[in-house]
């Protein structure tokens, strides 16, 4: 994994006084030194989040501003590092790197983007980047053009605001959101006639009813969902919104993703939320078209689904800066460790597991804390099942009798790493003295 830098203008650790620069026009005049006034806003938006599952309106932006915004980063700067390393995010010849962030809001998504392009050197001092914010809140998307553009960081960056494609109820209507590249629609009657809505909809945008596939050239190499799935059709019962969100997910797959793109879903870690995203995650592995590049190294149905108990999730152990410390612990929220659900969805075959050098041997992601007990250490897995079984999530230990030098790496695994197991088990939840554990890196 790389690592990223610690100077980078997109680390939250370089965000003071950019954001300081902006509180004033959303009623904070001593910045980060305002804790009382801050922390008192940041509580009204956490309890906003957990009892309407929303917190939009101008009374939140500051709040947004000085504390989701730099907590935010790094879940987004995660779940694109590890697409980074696998090289299946590079910088286009001949054009800048486009992204689309749908529901951008102060742009937390798409900063934590750019940090893990950074990190990984990709562009640095040459790089161009031309990113889209849509969100239906103008003032926010106004504020954030303001603050990305205005930070001194590696990339030629330029940011475009839109509106189109979100309803002012914040529906997303993927048909109408911006779009790089020839018009990908035409007509087509039968389909017209399957999906009146669907039509209905495109002419009123003056579009037709379907699309063409999208070329070599066109569309966007990144379009960033953060935190927005949970927020959407919170009314439906739970089969309907699973299906809604399979369809808008697909249709921005098909219509606004470029054909060696990646669509990033980064969603809190919260129980129902993130099962509502394995479930989302389920379906869409039903259709051939869609690839599933991670975090999952495989395409079976979600293990975690399997109990009403169970639910995967990273948890990074990324702290905030010294300077929202107070923030935090004024609002009552912590400042130690990052959680979140991500998902990465390809259409051109490519995958996490075909990137990684693991000759064969059983692959595996920690989706659990990794557990010394009285001797022995644990940790709860989710990958390859033995030799001729399906994917499993279960937990695998190690004994302190078997430490070896060939698999004392089991000890330093964290949650989120992948581990490759070569060689003997003793059983196949347990590690032998003849196991070989290592970390997965990408070929």
């Amino acid at each position: 994994m790389v690592a990223p830098k610690a100077t980078s203008a997109y680390a939250p650790s370089s965000l003071r006084a950019p954001i300081e620069a902006l509180l004033p026009r959303l009623g904070i005049h001593r910045g980060y030194d305002d804790v009382p006034a801050l922390g008192k806003a940041v509580a009204t938006l956490s309890a906003s989040y957990n009892t309407a599952g929303v917190a939009a309106g101008k009374a939140h932006y500051a709040a947004r501003l000085a504390f989701s915004l730099p907590r935010d980063v790094p879940k987004a700067a995660h779940a694109v590092r590890e697409l980074v390393a696998a090289k299946a995010l590079t910088f286009p010849d001949g054009r800048p790197l486009r992204i689309l962030d749908v529901g951008a809001g102060f742009g937390a998504t798409t900063l934590g983007a750019l940090q893990a392009l950074e990190g990984a050197a990709l562009g640095e001092g040459r790089g161009k980047v031309e990113v889209t914010l849509v969100d239906p809140e103008e003032g926010a998307t106004a504020l954030a053009k303001t603050f990305l553009e205005g930070l001194k960081g590696s990339f030629d960056l330029k940011v475009v605001v839109s509106k189109h494609g979100i309803s002012p109820d914040g529906s997303i209507q993927p048909d109408l959101l911006p779009w790089f590249g020839d018009e990908p629609f035409g007509f087509a009657e039968a389909s017209a006639k399957a999906h009146p809505e669907r039509a209905e909809s495109m002419r009123a945008a003056g579009k037709p009813s379907t699309f063409r596939p999208v070329k070599e050239g066109q569309g966007f190499d990144l379009v960033l969902f953060g935190q927005v799935l949970s927020e959407l059709d919170r009314g439906l019962d739970s089969d309907a919104r699973i299906a809604r969100h399979v369809a808008l997910l697909e249709r921005v797959l098909a219509t606004r993703l470029a054909p060696k793109g990646t669509l990033v879903v980064v969603e809190p870690a919260l129980k129902e939320r993130t099962r509502h995203l394995h479930a989302v995650r389920d379906r869409l592995c039903t259709n051939e078209s869609v690839t599933l590049f991670g975090p999952c190294l495989h395409r079976e149905a979600c293990p975690a689904l399997a109990k009403e108990t169970d639910w995967c999730h990273e948890d990074r152990p990324d702290v905030l800066p010294a300077w929202l410390v107070p923030v935090a612990r004024a609002a009552g929220l912590r400042w130690e460790g990052v959680t979140f659900s991500p998902l990465l969805l390809r259409k051109d075959g490519v995958t996490l597991r075909s990137t990684l050098a693991t000759n064969g041997n059983r692959t595996l992601r920690v989706v659990g804390d990794v557990t010394p007990t009285k001797g022995k250490v644990e940790a709860q897995v989710c990958g390859d099942g033995p030799e001729g079984e399906g994917p499993q999530r279960v937990r695998v230990m190690r004994i302190d009798r078997d430490r070896r030098e060939n698999n004392e790496a089991f000890d330093e695994l964290s949650r989120g790493d992948l581990v490759v197991l070569e060689g003997p088990m003793v059983r196949p939840d347990r590690i032998g003295p003849e196991t070989t554990v290592s970390r997965a890196n990408p070929v």
